[in-house]
């Protein structure tokens, strides 16, 4: 499984050549559902080849504009390593795709840029979560949403206790499972005491912290930039060893306790869920009752075409929208014209897909709720980091204000 991170966004949107064709599609991780997967995607890219076509490109030139993703329906060996969906994103000089715990829908679209709305679960600001997973034999990054939770693709974690530590510490060869935790009457609560095979308690209990440092410091090269929770799952007296050590910022409070060699994916998985979901509802409210705060002043919008700049132009600090419609058109940065069509044209954008790309690029949040959540009853609706200068130039079929 790939992580994708908020720079991979930012590169779709700002290096991607028309037309790009955005590729979304449900993959069976070892099932017999895999034998499937090869004949999705072969009918997948039947239909970009379709629209390719409507849009004015040669059928020739449209096969081979998809070659390179046609090539994978025979690569057996790449579907057997997948995860619960796949993502591709192809232009004339690039294909990038991701393998990702998240079950998609069927989905074809080909437009001037990338569509991300279908990755809303994985970068919402309400939707990943990652595991560090310590056991005596190995330590494992994975990556969950709602609907599973999968191990990140990732030798550099992949090595035994004894292959990380360093050659100063190889000489005490530091005994996981030897450790015992003692809280005595005496001891500050919190405190632990080690009993291991050599070099005395202290020597052993820093040879473990030199490890996990070791371990944090991999978590913090892969994860620093994605503000996404993580949580330690261990055995109980690891994890508050980990957690004073830790300098990954949204490290969660509550572990996963147990040791994860012992747990299956899906219960390590549910364990998971529990302990990230309270986390994920008090962000998700807290952006929700700072829109209230805010409404009325011109540090909030609802209007889709003031929504859809204020994201282009970097502004949006919160989107709140229901990701299911599609509203279609073009934006004009430079002019400050935002257009919506009744129908899709050649070369239109779903605004709401350049929304939710835009706002994940520049860093802010967004969260994906039902229609009749979105605040004000708008399409979408979003917190401004500062007010809007001068409101955008709306156009629309009608004569009126984009819906």
């Amino acid at each position: 499984m790939d992580i994708l991170r908020r720079r991979d966004i930012y590169h779709l949107i700002q290096h991607s050549e028309s037309p790009c064709v955005s590729i979304y599609m449900p993959t069976h991780p070892a099932s017999r559902e895999i034998r499937e997967d090869p004949t999705r995607l072969k009918n997948l890219l039947r239909r970009a080849r379709h629209e390719l076509e409507v849009d004015g490109m040669r059928s020739p030139e449209a096969r081979d504009f998809l070659k390179r993703a046609e090539i994978l329906e025979q690569e057996i060996d790449f579907w057997r390593k997948q995860s619960h969906g796949l993502a591709m994103f192809l232009t004339p000089n690039e294909f990038r795709l991701f393998r990702l715990p998240v079950e998609f829908r069927e989905t074809v679209v080909v437009g001037p840029g990338a569509y991300v709305k279908p990755l809303m679960p994985l970068l919402g600001a309400d939707g990943r979560f990652f595991v560090l997973a310590v056991s005596q034999k190995d330590v494992r990054l994975l990556q969950g949403t709602q609907y599973g939770l999968d191990e990140i693709d990732d030798d550099l974690l992949g090595a035994e206790l004894d292959e990380i530590v360093t050659n100063e510490d190889r000489r005490q060869h530091v005994q996981y499972h030897s450790f015992r935790a003692e809280r005595g009457p005496r001891l500050p609560r919190g405190e632990v005491v080690f009993h291991g095979q050599a070099g005395g308690e202290e020597d052993e209990k820093k040879a473990l912290e030199r490890y996990l440092r070791e371990v944090d410091e991999e978590v913090v090269k892969r994860l620093g930039e994605e503000g996404s929770p993580l949580i330690f799952a261990g055995v109980d007296f690891v994890a508050p060893i980990y957690r004073e050590i830790s300098q990954y910022p949204h490290l969660l409070e509550q572990p996963v306790q147990g040791s994860p060699e012992h747990m299956s994916l899906k219960e390590l998985h549910e364990k998971a869920l529990e302990a990230v979901r309270p986390w994920f509802d008090r962000r998700r409210q807290e952006a929700l009752e700072r829109y209230e705060r805010l409404r009325g002043s011109q540090r909030v919008g609802f209007e889709l075409a003031d929504v859809v700049l204020a994201a282009v132009e970097g502004r949006v600090d919160a989107l709140f929208l229901d990701p299911q419609p599609e509203r279609w058109g073009s934006v004009d940065a430079q002019q400050r014209v935002v257009e919506c069509h009744e129908k899709r044209r050649h070369s239109d954008h779903d605004l709401l897909n350049c929304a939710v790309a835009h706002t994940l690029a520049h860093r802010g949040d967004v969260f994906a709720l039902p229609a009749e959540q979105v605040p004000d009853g708008a399409l979408a609706a979003a917190v401004y980091r500062y007010e809007m200068p001068v409101p955008p130039i709306t156009k629309s079929e009608s004569g009126s204000e984009c819906p």
